[in-house]
């Protein structure tokens, strides 16, 4: 009997208010989902912590914020994301936080994502994962299509030391694709929330990786 593949499945937040967001996350945490993304770039601080607030305190620790980093001191979430504008743009700050923060929580989880091959090859700094994306055509943004072939994708997650996870288009038809490049697991957004059930289209994702012996984390 072949051994299962252990892949991490990431969901990742709509950009703007949800209805019912909250509680449909939480069915996902019940349903096995072990880590979330939240996006959300128009939030000002306060709103953030407001936000982060009406999760249930047993869920903190699986939550990674991508904005305000700062909130990491506060709420005992599981990691922060940097952005490419935060590797850029606002590269001292974003540095200071950085050191701040895990000085105060040394255990935690720090992300990013990359849009070009070479970024996967080049590692210059440790993260915990890395998303790539869009690996298929967006269904979250019309008209963001992917730029990789499947060679260059093959090649690229064979070199890297990074452990990269597929974004952009992933669905639970597509999973078996995400396999066979060679990802170490994959982020869900679009097909969750622009489904007009998102617990019914995660749990779709669940069936697909069972019937495909991937092993979920």
């Amino acid at each position: 009997m072949s051994e299962k593949l252990s892949m991490r499945m990431v969901v990742v937040s709509p950009e703007k208010d949800y209805p019912e967001e909250h509680g449909l996350v939480q069915e996902m945490f019940r349903q096995g989902l072990r880590t979330y993304h939240v996006r959300k770039p128009k939030y000002t601080t306060e709103r953030l912590k407001s936000y982060l607030s009406k999760f249930d305190p047993k869920y903190l620790d699986r939550l990674v914020i991508h904005t305000h980093h700062e909130l990491a001191t506060q709420f005992k979430i599981k990691g922060i994301h940097l952005t490419e504008r935060h590797r850029k743009k606002n590269k001292f700050r974003s540095w200071i936080i950085m050191k701040y923060i895990k000085y105060r929580r040394p255990e935690i989880q720090i992300t990013t994502a990359f849009h070009v091959i070479h970024s996967i090859t080049r590692m210059t700094a440790r993260y915990n994962y890395v998303f790539l994306n869009p690996i298929f055509e967006s269904i979250s943004k019309v008209g963001y299509k992917s730029t990789f072939n499947d060679d260059s994708l093959i090649r690229g997650l064979t070199k890297t030391k990074y452990n990269v996870l597929a974004m952009g288009g992933v669905t639970h038809d597509n999973i078996e694709k995400v396999k066979e490049f060679g990802f170490k697991g994959f982020g869900l957004l679009g097909t969750l929330w622009q489904s007009a059930d998102p617990v019914k289209e995660f749990l779709k994702v669940i069936d697909k990786c069972k019937e495909l012996e991937i092993e979920l984390y």
